[in-house]
């Protein structure tokens, strides 16, 4: 049976939407960074990080915690995946978490995940770093709730775009980054930056959108360099990447700014957590708890 044109054309441009969202990965896997893990978490408990952070009190630790369905809680790990200690945040709720990032001697723990944009209680918690050796429960000091200023339908009718899987501190303000759906199914490749300005935890802080640009995938990590000048971006689906840019960029245009170096990733799982070993060395980890080094000099600059 002949199919009416409407439908034809429908499922014409759905399947240009898959061979395009296509190419990016075939061009990764075409080049490079190591697919073989170095470690393995080994806490049967964490079972589907989502982000981590190297201590800076503490030597040989790193933070990390599960995504969504996980009571509030953080891990301390060494760097070969070995458990150190497991410590409880009373005060939190694990709604959707997605990152943890370190601001001095504070962690931040991001509760932003919104895949289907309909929450209204996103939000993250600060803590003062804890002795993963002595304690066991450390309550969050602050938690400050967030929305976006362009966000008017929970959820919108069109694109999702008001899904967070990155931020970043940085200067002293908190930077976070945009994970954007066409739909319920494809991914985006439009990557916002917004800036947060006020920590009210009275009220809900009203994000400001200061940059935007458009990557090769959706983006589930960040991280901010030691020296804290440059900003490595983690990217999944199309294509599997780290992209480095420079923090020195005119104003806040840290995403659009200047040309950013990409390392292309393949064969490294469903990979949403990143941080900076040191200067020369970036740590990637995936939901299965696999940890991966990749050296930043295997970064090509992109025109």
């Amino acid at each position: 049976m002949a199919q009416h044109p409407r439908i034809l054309v429908r499922r014409l441009l759905i399947l240009s939407v898959v061979l395009v969202a296509a190419e990016p990965i075939a061009q990764a896997l075409n080049t490079v960074a190591p697919s073989t893990p170095f470690a393995h978490v080994g806490s049967k408990e964490i079972d589907e990080m989502s982000g981590i952070a190297k201590s800076a009190r503490f030597k040989d630790t790193y933070w990390v915690h599960n995504d969504s369905g996980d009571t509030a809680r953080i891990f301390a790990i060494k760097g070969n995946g070995e458990l150190i200690s497991e410590v409880q945040i009373p005060n939190a709720q694990n709604v959707d978490w997605e990152e943890i990032s370190r601001d001095r001697n504070t962690l931040i723990v991001s509760d932003m995940g919104n895949n289907k944009n309909r929450r209204k209680d996103l939000g993250v918690y600060l803590l003062p770093e804890p002795d993963p050796t002595k304690v066991k429960s450390a309550p969050a000091a602050l938690h400050i709730p967030i929305a976006y200023p362009d966000q008017k339908e929970f959820p919108p009718k069109g694109a999702y775009e008001w899904d967070c899987e990155a931020f970043f501190p940085l200067n002293g303000k908190l930077y976070f980054i945009s994970k954007t759906r066409l739909n319920s199914f494809f991914p985006g490749t439009i990557a916002r930056l917004y800036r947060l300005d006020t920590r009210d935890p009275r009220q809900t802080n009203m994000l400001k959108l200061v940059d935007q640009t458009e990557l090769g995938g959706w983006v589930t990590a960040a991280s901010v360099s030691p020296d804290r000048k440059r900003l490595a971006v983690l990217t999944h689906l199309p294509e599997q990447a780290i992209w480095l840019f420079d923090t020195g960029a005119k104003g806040e245009h840290i995403l659009s700014g200047r040309h950013p170096s990409k390392i292309s990733l393949a064969g490294m799982g469903q990979s949403e957590a990143i941080c900076w070993d040191d200067a020369r060395t970036l740590r990637v980890g995936n939901e299965e708890g696999d940890l991966f080094r990749v050296p930043v000099k295997s970064a090509r600059q992109i025109r």
